[in-house]
């Protein structure tokens, strides 16, 4: 006969307590919690405990319920302006403002069409130029892994905004990309990028953005 201990039994009960409140129903995860921290730190422990704190933490025996991930929505409206570092564009030529603004107006060309609507899992869209020796690339991406309050969004206008009048009207394709260049001083030029949404616009001085 198999020699069955305190513990074992112990464990079993909780098993099938667990499955109980697990037939029965619950707050949230609160049953799963409360068993997973009584199967770590001993059937002694006060349930509530897992059931009050953030995520079932468990501060009282260290150990902490697996959290669950939750995706963030981000804010449909303009981000804050990600510099590149100079250093990682090592030789790199005179970058010009009047070149940066070309490239943009035609990176952006045609971006109003309806058809050009982005949407997560999208190719990005991309043009690069080469003026005296000097790369200039410019994207338009879904930022990986982002949500927001639509689903797709015009690249001409990244906030949805079509009324004249609307915050964030103004917003729009090629300022934003040629604003990587002219809010990033004093990194030499070399650009950066910024989120309008989930929509992200950089420049960059390199063959590929």
């Amino acid at each position: 006969m198999a020699h069955i201990t305190v513990n074992m039994l112990a464990r079993c009960l909780l098993t099938l307590l667990f499955l109980l409140v697990e037939g029965i129903g619950g707050v949230g995860n609160c049953s799963a919690e409360q068993f997973w921290c009584q199967d770590r730190c001993g059937s002694s422990l006060n349930g509530d405990t897992c059931c009050t704190t953030p995520n079932g933490q468990n501060n009282l025996c260290g150990n902490n319920y697996p959290a669950t991930a939750t995706a963030s929505i981000a804010a449909l409206a303009l981000g804050r302006f990600h510099c590149n570092d100079e250093a990682d564009f090592p030789g790199h030529g005179p970058i010009v403002g009047d070149d940066v603004r070309l490239g943009s107006q035609q990176a952006c060309m045609n971006t109003a069409l309806t058809e050009d609507e982005m949407y997560d899992g999208q190719s990005p869209i991309t043009y690069s130029m080469t003026l005296s020796n000097v790369p200039y690339s410019f994207a338009i991406s879904w930022a990986a892994g982002c949500k927001t309050t639509v689903d797709k969004v015009s690249p001409a206008r990244p906030l949805n905004q079509t009324s004249q009048d609307a915050p964030g009207h103004d917003v729009v394709c090629t300022d934003l990309l040629y604003d990587n260049w002219a809010n990033c001083t004093g990194n030499g030029g070399v650009g950066g990028y910024v989120d309008a949404g989930c929509l992200r616009y950089s420049f960059t001085p390199s063959a590929n953005s």
